[in-house]
Formats: C-alpha cells, structure tokens, sequence
C-alpha cells in the first residue's frame, strides 16, 4: 500500500513538473510574439518620425531660402546699388607754340565715376579723376620725378527727377547745358559746374536754368554765373535738327582779378590785374543730325556774343563728325573751325585745348578717331590756330594729339 501511495506521489510530482514546463514554454512562446509584435510597431513608429522629421527640414530649407530671397529682395529695395564707371587715357602730345620751343609731353588721365539710387526720384553722382583742381583739365604729366598724382573730387551732386521731364540737379555736377558736337567754345569737356540746376525735357523742347558759384569771398561779394538755356528739337523719317538759345550772365566778375592762379588767358585786364569787361554772353546754336548715310553725320554751329563788352566781343564755331569709333573696326571724321575774339567768352572755362585755352585766337581743328576693340579706342587729333589774332603779335599754335583710351562700365 505504501509502495503504491509512493508511486502515486511520485507520479503526480512528475506530471507537475511536466506541465509547469509545458505552461512555462508556452509562456515563452507567447511573450516572444508579443515582443515580436511591438517591435515591429517601433519599428513603423520609428519611420514615420523619421519621415514627418524629414518633411518639416524641406520645409525648413525651403523656408531658409524663400526668407533668404525675401532678405535679399528686402536689401536690394533698402540699400542703394553703386554703378561704377571709369576711363583711362594715354596721351602724347606735341606743341609748337612758334613764340616758344616746341614741346612734347605725355600724359594720363584717369576717371572713376559711381552713381546709387536712393529711391525711385534721388540719384547721387559721383566721380574723382586726376588733375589737380584744373577747372577745365583732368590730365596730369609724366616725368616728374616719378612722384604720385593728384586725384580729387571731380563731380558729387545730387539729382532729383520730380516728373518724367522735370530735374534738378545740386552740387557739383555736370555741365547741364547743351555743347553741339561736343565742341568747348564756351565750355570745356572737362568743365564741371558748382550749384543749382533745373532742367526740363520734353519731345519737342528742353529748357535749362541754373545758378553757379565761381568764387566765394568773405570781402566782397560772391562771383556767380546765372545762365538759361532753351532748345527745341524736331525729328524727321532720317534725321534730327535742334535749334537753341542761351543766355550766360556772370555777376560781380567786371573788376576781379583772375579766379585760378593768375591766368588771363586772353580776357583783356588792366594795369591793375582786373577784368576790364563783364561777361553776359548770348548764344545761338544749331545741330543736324543725318542717320541714311552708311555712318552717322552731324553738322552743327553756334555764334556766341558778349553783350557786356562793345568790341572783341564775337565768337563763333561750326563744324561736323561723320561716323564713330565706340566699336571695334568702327572710325569717325571730324573737323570744325573756330574764332573767338578777346571778350567773347570768360577764357577760364572754354577748350582748354584749342589755341592753349586763349581767347583772341581762331583757327582749325582736324579728328580721326578708331575703334581698337570693345571699349579701346585711338584717336588723332591736329590743332591749327592763330594766337593774338587781333591783340599783339599774332603767331601760329599748333598742336598734335594721339590718344588711348580705355573705357569700362
């Protein structure tokens, strides 16, 4: 009986144990999956955090830029572009002044020119340019000891565009005025007035008014230049004509002594240094403009007379350009004859190279100029005046010209 008790304990001990490891590897079994189960959950939880992570840094680097555009867009609209502009010139000159040894010389002239819009009306100009403070040259020597060059202030105004037509101009600007053909009787190239300017352009007419100062004096008072310019302008099928008036009145000049270093230049002074005549100079001038020919033509005059003096008082030019040397293989002509008597024009301010800048002188002017490449030009250029025309001893002045210039924009 014992022995049967004992096998009967014996066998439920061991169906026990088999049946915990049975529940026991069942368990296993079971928790394996679950774990299989959230694994595979992580596993896609996982995936869609990387892809919405990926979502929202496109839209981010998407974002960047766009804020980027909008920043750029937001400078370009706020802060002022500068353009920048410049030339260079090389020059070698011969002169042969007959009263004098002849001359040669080699100059350089140098430009560098900025302009910024401020808003959608205001403009600042700008340009600095060597020359010392030459009114009416901006070229300097070479040879002198290898020393530096002055380099100054050329031009710095403001322009203010009020309407489509209407303009001022303040501070140290441009020559506003029309120069037909580009010529200096009146006022050279390099010239660059000191005030206040209005202008108006319109399709058939253009009108300029302007106040200048030539010189401030603390003991006297202020030498100005008050001067109107009025042109109109009419176009045809194949060409252009302008006709003009102007009126120059410098005020307080009469009785000065030279303004620049002691110059005369060929206004008559008397024994005392000072200007016997005042300058109130009327113009008339014409341009016509011609484009069925294979090369453009120009021919253009102007007749200037100071109504301030009785006698040395006329001044008068005329000539004409055909063709342009602004590209490569392209050439000009141009020639024009020019006189002006003593008291005609304020000798400071016209060409500075016909005749040495002397009024009482007439005489030729020849030019062939060609296109090297883009932006290279070569130009020659031959001055045949007569100096002291109708005051003191008359003598011819000749001058040759070869130049290099170099532009950039």
């Amino acid at each position: 009986m014992l022995k049967k008790n004992i096998v009967a304990i014996f066998l439920v001990l061991v169906s026990g144990s088999l049946w915990a490891e049975t529940d026991a590897e069942t368990e296993l079994q079971r928790l394996k999956a679950e774990l299989k189960v959230l694994t595979a959950q992580v596993n896609r939880i996982e995936q869609l955090l990387q892809a919405e992570k990926g979502d929202r840094t496109d839209r981010s680097e998407a974002g960047s830029d766009d804020s980027s555009d909008t920043s750029s867009q937001r400078v370009d609209m706020t802060q002022p572009k500068l353009r920048f502009s410049g030339d260079m010139r090389g020059r070698h000159e011969y002169s042969d002044n007959r009263l004098k040894p002849d001359r040669q010389r080699t100059r350089i002239r140098l430009r560098l020119a900025a302009e910024a819009d401020l808003n959608d009306s205001t403009t600042l100009h700008m340009r600095f340019a060597t020359g010392g403070d030459n009114p009416t040259s901006t070229n300097f020597t070479l040879g002198d000891s290898f020393s530096r060059k002055e380099f100054g202030l050329d031009r710095a105004y403001a322009s203010h565009q009020f309407t489509q037509q209407q303009r001022v101009f303040l501070g140290k600007m441009k020559n506003p005025y029309k120069r037909v053909g580009g010529h200096g009787i009146l006022f050279d190239s390099d010239l660059n007035p000191e005030g206040l300017a209005w202008q108006y352009s319109g399709s058939a007419w253009q009108s300029t008014l302007g106040a200048f100062y030539l010189d401030e004096r603390s003991d006297d008072d202020n030498i100005m230049l008050y001067a109107a310019q009025l042109g109109i302008q009419q176009a045809f099928s194949d060409s252009h004509l302008q006709l003009g008036v102007g009126y120059y009145d410098y005020n307080h000049l009469q009785g000065a002594m030279p303004i620049y270093q002691n110059k005369q230049l060929g206004n008559r002074f008397d024994s005392h240094n000072r200007l016997i005549n005042d300058f109130n100079i009327a113009e008339l001038y014409a341009q016509y403009d011609v484009s069925h020919f294979p090369k453009p033509l120009s021919f253009f005059t102007s007749y200037l007379n100071n109504t301030a003096a009785d006698d040395e008082n006329e001044a008068f030019m005329a000539g004409f350009k055909y063709g342009s040397s602004k590209q490569a293989g392209d050439w000009q002509l141009g020639y024009s004859y020019q006189y002006t008597e003593a008291d005609a024009v304020y000798a400071l301010f016209n060409d500075s190279d016909f005749a040495d800048g002397y009024t009482d002188a007439r005489g030729h002017s020849y030019r062939f100029g060609y296109g090297l490449n883009r932006n290279l030009s070569f130009s020659l250029t031959w001055l045949d005046a007569v100096r002291n025309m109708h005051l003191g001893n008359a003598a011819d002045y000749d001058s040759i010209m070869l130049d290099l210039s170099y532009d950039f924009k």
